[in-house]
């Protein structure tokens, strides 16, 4: 049989999720960081056979037996070595070479281990230039990293001179093509942070220029046979044991994850200078399933985070995100709060699509029919979950917005576009949460009078549709200057078809009834009365909602803590007196 070259046995190991693959064959149940068994190579009734993701291995505690992915399948599925390599590659879609490798393939394999083997000396050439220039190492000292952590993370510098370097590789015999093809000599006066793969290879490198002045701030080797940024974590190697036991936190930049790896937080990892990708996630879901976003504070953070959240629904995972309120990133704050306040922010973490849903509310709330605008956005989002999951979601996006869950429901299963059978259900919402207003303006356009009262009841404080508000803007408005209204002025300015006919349908309707004035305004009465009951209800609800969100919250001291809950006690009990006198 043929070899297989060793770069893809590296590759299929690496790729293989060692608790899935024994997963088929062994119910492994989490047990700490690890998973545990019964063990498939002899009889046991208490589970001792342990696999560790991190580690990519497995060992029976009983019988004795361990390994790697390889050994479990050569000794359980009984296939030789390169058998098993096979069933991996095919399994991971790898591509296996059928017939001895071609002077190109042969060519590729010898160009990825000349540029492993060049990274390896260029790290120690930065290394080494760094400790020869006092101003990289007070710039790494301000940043607040330790001396340790330089170590550890064989922190480098590059110096301000393409010269050195070349001089360097030249006198090893290696040639500018090879330096250029995996951009070593595109670093220049920076701070550098080598990268390395889970088998401790350096694969690429990224520098951080010491001057703000000298863009880009941020820089990454060239892609090549051995980087690709959009696959790469910075970090990962170090926090693997970590990530399996309390998750992983995903940052921006390089100072975050090494800060909060020298404050003891070492589960966290940063993209390399780019946006997160769907293989990143599936990179890590293979030691964990606890996801936390940890990006900065600054808009651009915040819109990072929100373009994250498809990502992460669409490889099944509902991640949290740490939100700073006291610093623009994790560096900052802990460089400025210190680490102990930090393990609170990790436990009061919020969901991320509560966040996006949020952002997208507050983007929102001011545009007409904005309830449906929010519903349309967040059903992107809503139809990547699943089960228990979606229900939970469908009921907090109901409870915030004050609707039912029928309408979101409608919006998932019609897709968020028009079916004729279905009908429109974003028509059917704005009909049936604005059914009361609706009624209002018909009065106050046939009895432009009662226009008077609408202050002293405080009618537009009770409006929830923006559109209905305008409509009653532009009323009194007009009755201000014309002491009269002149409807189909009125329904010139508004925008919405529907809309205008549900408003022209409603005033010749009542007009056709031959009712009095008096029998309207009675009717008028309880319209308005159902209203404000209506309004109660719903200041009860979010009352009630701020009241749990701040019991569960450890963000303020106690005693804010304490005067914020009766204040918000006292404005719940005096709006459920003021509900129940609608009920007497």
């Amino acid at each position: 049989m043929l070899s297989i070259p060793e770069d893809k046995i590296n590759e299929v190991r690496d790729r293989a999720s060692i608790v899935s693959i024994i997963s088929h064959y062994v119910n492994l149940k989490k047990a700490g960081i690890n998973y545990k068994g019964l063990c498939p190579f002899h009889s046991e009734k208490t589970p001792s056979f342990v696999v560790s993701e991190a580690k990519k291995i497995y060992h029976c505690f009983g019988c004795g037996k361990g390994g790697n992915v390889f050994t479990f399948l050569m000794e359980h599925a009984k296939l030789s070595f390169p058998e098993t390599v096979q069933k991996l590659a095919l399994d991971l879609g790898i591509y296996l070479p059928q017939k001895p490798l071609t002077g190109h393939q042969q060519e590729t394999k010898q160009k990825k281990e000349l540029f492993y083997k060049l990274n390896k000396s260029a790290l120690f050439f930065f290394e080494a230039q760094l400790k020869k220039n006092q101003r990289a190492c007070a710039f790494l000292k301000k940043r607040g990293m330790s001396l340790q952590t330089i170590e550890k993370y064989h922190l480098g510098y590059a110096p301000n001179s393409w010269d050195e370097l070349f001089k360097f590789f030249k006198s090893k015999g290696v040639s500018s093509k090879d330096m250029s093809e995996i951009g070593l000599a595109r670093f220049r006066d920076r701070i550098i942070f080598p990268l390395f793969d889970l088998s401790q290879r350096v694969l690429g490198f990224g520098g951080r220029s010491l001057e703000e002045s000298s863009p880009p701030k941020y820089l990454n080797s060239s892609e090549s046979l051995i980087y690709n940024k959009g696959e790469e974590l910075y970090g990962l190697s170090s926090a693997l044991s970590e990530i399996g036991k309390k998750g992983v936190i995903l940052v921006e930049g390089y100072f975050d994850c090494l800060t909060l790896h020298q404050a003891g937080f070492k589960n966290a990892v940063a993209t390399m200078g780019t946006a997160l990708t769907p293989r990143h996630v599936e990179i890590l879901k293979r030691f964990t399933d606890q996801f936390y976003v940890l990006f900065d504070g600054d808009d651009a953070g915040k819109q990072a985070a929100e373009r994250s959240l498809p990502i992460f629904l669409q490889k099944g995972i509902l991640p949290k995100i740490i939100e700073l309120d006291q610093a623009k990133d994790p560096d900052e704050y802990l460089q400025k709060m210190g680490k102990e306040k930090f393990p609170q922010k990790i436990k009061s973490a919020s969901s991320l699509l509560t966040f996006v849903q949020e952002r997208i509310i507050s983007r929102s709330q001011n545009l007409s029919s904005y309830k449906t605008k929010v519903i349309e956005a967040m059903s992107l989002y809503l139809k990547d979950i699943s089960g228990i999951e979606q229900e939970e979601a469908i009921k907090k996006l109901a409870d915030r917005l004050q609707i039912e869950e029928k309408w979101i429901l409608k919006s998932l299963q019609e897709g968020g576009i028009q079916d004729q059978k279905k009908g429109n259900w974003k028509e059917a919402l704005s009909s049936e949460y604005s059914a009361i207003e609706l009624e209002l303006i018909e009065f106050f356009v046939l009895f432009p009078l009662w226009l008077a009262q609408i202050q002293s009841q405080k009618v537009l404080d009770l409006l929830e549709n923006l559109e209905i508000k305008d409509v009653f803007l532009a009323l009194i408005n007009q009755y201000a200057q014309k002491q009269t209204i002149d409807f189909s002025l009125v329904l010139e300015k508004i925008e919405s078809l529907r809309l205008r006919d549900r408003l022209t349908r409603g005033v010749l309707e009542k007009e056709n009834q031959g009712r009095s004035e008096q029998e309207w305004k009675s009717i008028y009465e309880e319209c308005m009365k159902r209203l404000q009951k209506k309004y109660l209800e719903n200041m009860e609800k979010q009352l009630l909602s701020q009241i749990q969100a701040l019991e569960k919250s450890g963000e303020k001291s106690e005693i804010d803590q304490e005067v914020l809950k009766k204040d918000l006690l006292r404005q719940y009990q005096n709006v459920v007196k003021q509900k129940m006198g609608f009920n007497a």
